[in-house]
């Protein structure tokens, strides 16, 4: 890897998918098993951006829980019924089997190191097109990595209009703060 995302696509891709493939572990749910690296990193990126917007590193398993079960009735991420009626499940297998996302204390999830969350959340900016979430959090310090993880994860026209946004917010609103 020559910069920061590519070393974290390729970490995120050896402890969510080959990792498990290079020592042919299944998973008792066949369903689960056929998750895919994609659909796996999309759940992940919307636990990340999820945590983002709480501003938390942990949070408590039940939020996460209820969050990815809205999340996957109102998207075609997941077609299985029993997962869709048990998302613990879902979420306890990426526990378990991704090694991004930890049960450190009993009901609570963390990332393995918050740089994950905020690289994941920065996909999960980039595929939603949410550059609301990078002008309203853009003087968060909470935000600083992602918000910088974001921008390079965008195309340049993209990441050009959303700076051009950014410094006539600046300005209109004089605050130096939009400048740095």
């Amino acid at each position: 890897p020559t910069n920061k995302n590519e070393l974290y696509e390729k970490c995120c891709q050896m402890l969510i998918e080959d990792r498990d493939k290079e020592r042919r572990i299944e998973v008792y749910n066949e369903e689960l098993n056929k998750l895919d690296y994609t659909k796996k990193t999309i759940l992940l990126s919307e636990i990340s951006l999820f945590m983002l917007k709480c501003e938390k590193v942990e949070i408590k398993k039940n939020d996460v829980v209820s969050y990815i079960k809205e999340y996957i009735e109102n998207s075609t991420i997941i077609c299985s019924g029993s997962i869709k009626e048990n998302p613990l499940l879902l979420i306890d297998y990426l526990i378990q089997r991704t090694g991004i996302i930890r049960e450190p204390a009993r009901e609570e999830i963390d990332y393995i190191h918050k740089t994950f969350m905020e690289y994941l959340g920065a996909k999960a900016i980039v595929r939603k097109m949410a550059w609301d979430l990078i002008n309203k959090n853009l003087v968060n310090p909470f935000w600083k990595e992602t918000i910088i993880m974001s921008f390079n994860q965008m195309n340049q026209s993209i990441a050009t209009d959303t700076l051009e946004t950014l410094l006539q917010e600046h300005d209109e609103s004089g605050n130096e703060e939009l400048l740095f």
